[in-house]
């Protein structure tokens, strides 16, 4: 790994680019790792920290290549979104009641299409 790191920034050097180490992650993938694979690398700028997964473009990248965190974490920011909506919209005495249970609806429905897809993920 400290060889891939050390072309990394001889390459970006020659370019005139700088590369920081604090905002720097390194992930390794695959099966049959040794134990220097994962230890944080030391760079002229900084220590490169390993991670196991990370956000990139707001999708959450796992280096064991599944997706559960990912779907997990997206069930729970609908969840939260439902939840605020909840207080002002589904109430009982909003003027959004009829639109409210087309809204429950599609939410029951999105649930019903996710959860089995999450179960198969996990059982695999």
């Amino acid at each position: 790994m400290e060889q891939a790191v050390e072309v990394l920034l001889r390459v970006t050097s020659q370019w005139g680019l700088t590369v920081s180490a604090p905002k720097t992650k390194l992930m390794v993938v695959g099966e049959g790792l040794q134990e220097d694979d994962v230890t944080p690398i030391s760079t002229d700028s900084g220590v490169i920290d390993v991670v196991s997964d990370f956000k990139y473009l707001g999708a959450l990248v796992s280096s064991s290549g599944g997706i559960e965190g990912e779907i997990r974490e997206r069930i729970g920011h609908s969840s939260r979104v439902f939840g605020m909506l909840r207080k002002g919209v589904f109430q009982d005495s909003s003027p959004y009641q009829p639109a409210t249970a087309l809204v429950q609806h599609f939410h029951s429905q999105c649930l019903a299409l996710l959860t089995p897809l999450l179960n198969d993920q996990v059982e695999e």
